[in-house]
């Protein structure tokens, strides 16, 4: 365990309301985009974080959250999106002290991968083949076991779209027309960050029992734990 994570984005199937988010006007109806790393023996989620539009930026956040929390793995499967190979990208340290030289040191580092400044080695996925990514299943079972609790699911799908859904959303643009968006009854995003953020603890890492290969009904927190 802990020696090869798989990362990619996903869109959640929730709108809510942007409360805390760059990137969207205040109050405006969103979906957040979730950059998730996995450990690929355990399927235990290591790092996340929630962003309007996911870049190399929310992955050096979720790659953050994962180190400090259980050390750097050996390496890094990644799709081969843009945002992928520029947290990828190598280029030499600099840790000077000076003002002048801590302002190059910044500019470098936006040249600099988060994964080369980590020592760790990156393994790109097959182009455009989902199999490849074992953190597509994963997203699946994100999608129908948190995005389905949530008032505000929309299902992916028009056509099975919950009239509830419809309707607080309708309700929604119609009162930031008449700028009292935070009057709405869509979820705030800081509520669904918490919420998906202990669904992904307390549900998922902690009681989500495998049945895969090698898994044999573990959770991954049981898996994870007895091999770190």
């Amino acid at each position: 365990v802990n020696e090869l994570w798989v990362a990619d984005h996903q869109i959640h199937d929730t709108e809510v309301r942007n409360d805390c988010m760059t990137g969207a006007a205040m109050d405006a109806p969103i979906r957040l985009q979730l950059t998730c790393i996995m450990c690929m023996r355990s399927r235990k989620i290591v790092g996340y974080c929630w962003t309007v539009n996911g870049d190399w930026r929310s992955i050096a956040t979720a790659l953050r959250r994962a180190c400090e929390q259980y050390g750097p793995c050996k390496v890094f499967y990644a799709d081969n999106g843009a945002d992928f190979k520029k947290a990828a990208a190598g280029a030499s340290r600099i840790s000077r002290p000076s003002r002048e030289e801590i302002q190059a040191a910044a500019d470098e580092l936006m040249r600099t991968g988060p994964l080369q400044q980590l020592g760790i080695a990156v393994q790109h996925c097959i182009p455009y083949s989902p199999q490849s990514k074992p953190i597509e299943r994963l997203f699946g079972t994100v999608h129908g076991g948190l995005d389905a609790i949530m008032p505000g699911f929309l299902t992916g799908n028009a056509y099975n779209r919950p009239d509830q859904a419809i309707l607080a959303g309708a309700e929604h643009r119609k009162l930031m027309k008449m700028n009292l968006g935070a009057a709405s009854t869509l979820m705030p995003a800081s509520y669904f960050i918490k919420l998906a953020e202990t669904w992904i603890e307390k549900k998922y890492n902690a009681g989500h029992h495998h049945r895969g290969r090698g898994l044999n009904g573990h959770t991954p927190n049981e898996i994870f734990d007895e091999g770190y």
